[in-house]
């Protein structure tokens, strides 16, 4: 059995093909019915829970430590500090939701995992897609693929619909990322011509300025700010969220609750007009990374055939109305098809092909989703700027060779860090430090040739070669050895969590 996860930022979904090669989801093993897991941890007195149990205990007492958006933490040093002292990082939380997923499906399926696909965002960079890697295999996974979003529901799409060869934008706005991708879909198959997005715009924007207006409006009637308030934050994060879904609905007009807040019963309303007037601001912000993606690709609107929305907050009403005005196309190039399932049936299709070898892990899915180079002094001003060596939006797998001479007869080693950036971010994020050497005949001169991979993943490796020894240099500091003193660490915390979920 082969299986697609989509690890999302609110939600996680585990889907497989069943034994009509139709897509289907794996369901909680304690409810049938329930085929999503919230992406959230809870530690307490009793253990460790994870998706509608957490969100449960944290309803039952507002002050428990819940951790949320783990996957938008991935590569960081953020960490999530338990009641017993222990301080988990976001990999080990997101391997704690996987681990959840994984064991719905073995109480599910009857057959054993062979191979497992699990969706990044398109705009993930290398060092937060060996982050997802690193949670998978903390959950016990030995073989997995990584494929971007965009590429899973375009691929569901293909398949489901026979889709002949056709240019698809993907318009993929999730819990807290947002991607934008044009891709050649043709049948099962999906190949990126050009991604770009953010990975600080999602729907929890949208909540967010959904539960600052409560906070507001509750100050304008009761004189009291209570927006530090944990027990209130918890209560109106969940209004939020429900108002938001509320007006998913394109017949509903308003949204009226009513709340408890500090022992004081609340009515809120808030009117369509209202609410797309506060989400406005965020829909600009998408079709600018639209109008970037489609600039990146040398194409305009006219040369995309559908529009496919996926993830819940596409299913917004604004949303549709922006792309069709800004585009100018008919209503039915706008595609919404199963949005909410569109990447985790898009995996498990993938996974299918893979598994089953149709298609083989050097397949190519994607394009660099950010720009790949080094740090260099940029002459002019002195400072820290950085050299591209591969572009963004190049095909995968990509490879880039660049020979650097040392400075110094008596020097032993080159130090390069590795930097990606895309399109509308301002500063390059880093991937580390790589420090080759030492060499066997050192001079000044010395030609020594760096090589760059970016793997089929958007993984990036990177090794160097003494040119004129043929050596393979030694490489002496990466993130991954950083990375080695916590690793094992944060190994046993998913493992003693494993008895839990």
């Amino acid at each position: 059995m082969n299986i697609g996860i989509d690890l999302g930022t609110t939600f996680t979904l585990c889907a497989y093909m069943n034994e009509k090669g139709i897509p289907a989801l794996v369901p909680d093993r304690y409810d049938a019915n329930a085929f999503r897991t919230p992406s959230v941890m809870l530690i307490d007195d009793s253990g460790v829970h994870v998706g509608d149990t957490a969100n449960e205990l944290c309803e039952e007492d507002t002050t428990s430590n819940l951790w949320r958006n783990a996957k938008l933490d991935l590569a960081s040093d953020k960490l999530f500090q338990a009641i017993d002292g222990k301080a988990w990082k976001p990999e080990s939380v997101s391997a704690v939701v996987i681990s959840k997923v994984l064991a719905d499906c073995q109480m599910y399926l009857t057959e054993s995992i062979k191979h497992v696909v699990i969706t990044v965002p398109a705009n993930f960079n290398a060092e937060q897609r060996k982050a997802t890697k690193l949670a998978a295999q903390m959950a016990g996974l030995l073989k997995v693929s990584l494929v971007e979003e965009p590429v899973a529901a375009a691929t569901f799409y293909g398949c489901v619909n026979n889709i002949p060869k056709s240019t698809v934008l993907t318009y993929d706005f999730g819990g807290g990322t947002f991607d934008a991708s044009i891709l050649e879909v043709n049948a099962g198959n999906s190949k990126v011509i050009a991604s770009d997005g953010s990975n600080s715009l999602g729907g929890n924007d949208i909540d967010e300025l959904i539960q600052n207006l409560v906070f507001s409006e509750f100050k304008v009637e009761f004189g009291l700010d209570i927006s530090q308030d944990q027990e209130s934050q918890v209560k109106v994060q969940k209004l939020a969220e429900k108002i938001k879904v509320g007006f998913s609905r394109p017949t509903i007009r308003q949204v009226k609750k009513s709340i408890v807040l500090q022992g004081r019963a609340f009515e809120f309303l808030l009117t369509r007009s209202q609410f797309e007037e506060l989400l406005q601001p965020i829909i600009d912000k998408t079709l600018v990374v639209c109008e970037s993606c489609l600039a990146a690709a040398k194409m305009n609107w006219s040369s995309i055939d559908e529009v496919l929305f996926v993830g819940g907050s596409s299913m917004l009403a604004l949303a549709k109305e922006k792309i069709l005005a800004v585009s100018g196309k008919d209503a039915s190039t706008i595609i919404q098809n199963q949005p909410h399932q569109a990447v985790a049936f898009g995996a498990a299709i993938i996974a299918e092909q893979i598994g089953g070898g149709v298609a083989d892990t050097n397949f190519q899915y994607g394009a660099t989703s950010k720009a790949i180079g080094i740090s260099v002094i940029n002459k002019t001003t002195g400072e820290a700027d950085m050299e591209e060596l591969i572009a963004q939006n190049t095909p995968l797998p990509a490879k880039v060779e660049r020979t650097f001479f040392t400075q110094r007869n008596d020097q032993q080693y080159l130090v390069f860090e590795i930097l990606q950036k895309g399109n509308n971010e301002i500063q390059p994020s880093s991937l580390g430090y790589f420090k080759f050497g030492p060499f066997l005949n050192p001079k000044k001169n010395l030609p020594i040739k760096l090589t760059l991979n970016c793997d089929t993943e958007g993984i990036v490796h990177a090794t160097a070669t003494d040119e004129g020894s043929g050596q393979e240099l030694q490489k002496i500091l990466s993130k991954e050895m950083e990375n080695a003193e916590w690793i094992e660490e944060q190994k046993q915390l998913v493992e003693y969590a494993k008895h839990y979920v």
